[in-house]
């Protein structure tokens, strides 16, 4: 495994954690992971979870009740 993709598995757990178990805004979170806008943010989180970090929120969310 390269070093890019230890990082961005690294990211996507964080970013993951972060929209689960917290109410930060998606924005909020870009600003933590040096994204300079939200939708550089939603279209990566896109690429590794398949589904925006809002759609991935709700899906947490509706699993838990």
């Amino acid at each position: 495994m390269s070093f890019r993709l230890l990082v961005e598995q690294s990211r996507f757990e964080i970013a993951g954690a972060l929209l689960r178990e917290t109410d930060l805004r998606v924005q909020e979170i870009a600003t933590r992971f040096g994204y300079g806008t939200p939708s550089a943010f939603t279209r990566a989180f896109t690429r590794w979870a398949g589904r925006s970090p809002t759609e991935y929120r709700k899906a947490r969310a509706d699993r838990d009740h």
